[in-house]
């Protein structure tokens, strides 16, 4: 069954699209604060990649590139202190070290920026991959997490609520989208 998040995840372009997507699909509280949370880290992605995308001053784009890490870091702290359901997760432990990956990208980024270093392109280049592969460790997070919680609740009831949506259909769409950019960036 295709849901708001397997329809939009197969059309996302960009990281605002995935924001937008995460906004879409709301069930517990705390599987909403996350997806905020995620959706924020998109944005910030967004504004950082477009203001260097757009050749902006070498100032604006280390604001963007600061306020990134900013979001990254409450981002990170916000996830270390979900509840005991997600952190027994295998997505969970995945999704913590894509964090320390981006994390670390951004930071060496950040400091091509400073020096001006030629290899500013290489670092950002490096930082926007990393920030596509953990886009999509989130969203397989937060998909396998739904999922569980709609068996649960559909376990409790006499009629399931909905039938859980295939991790492949929303998930294909993520990956042909990251293809699409792969194959642009490499040809």
């Amino acid at each position: 069954m295709s849901g708001p998040l397997t329809e939009a995840s197969q059309t996302a372009q960009s990281f605002a699209d995935i924001s937008y997507l995460l906004r879409e699909c709301v069930a517990d509280e705390e599987l909403r604060l996350l997806r905020d949370s995620v959706s924020a880290l998109a944005k910030a992605l967004d504004v950082a990649v477009g203001a260097r995308r757009r050749r902006r001053e070498s100032t604006a784009i280390a604001r963007r590139a600061a306020a990134l890490a900013q979001e990254l870091r409450h981002h990170q702290a916000f996830v270390g202190h979900l509840g005991a359901a997600w952190k027994t997760m295998y997505e969970w432990s995945s999704y913590q070290r894509a964090l320390r990956e981006l994390a670390q990208a951004v930071q060496r980024w950040r400091e091509a920026l400073a020096q001006r270093s030629s290899g500013e392109g290489i670092a950002f280049d490096q930082m926007e991959q990393l920030a596509w592969r953990t886009l999509g460790e989130g969203l397989l997070l937060l998909d396998m997490y739904q999922q569980g919680l709609g068996l649960l609740l559909a376990g409790s009831s006499e009629a399931p609520l909905s039938a859980p949506s295939t991790p492949a259909s929303w998930w294909q769409g993520v990956l042909r989208h990251w293809q699409h950019w792969w194959q642009q960036r490499y040809r």
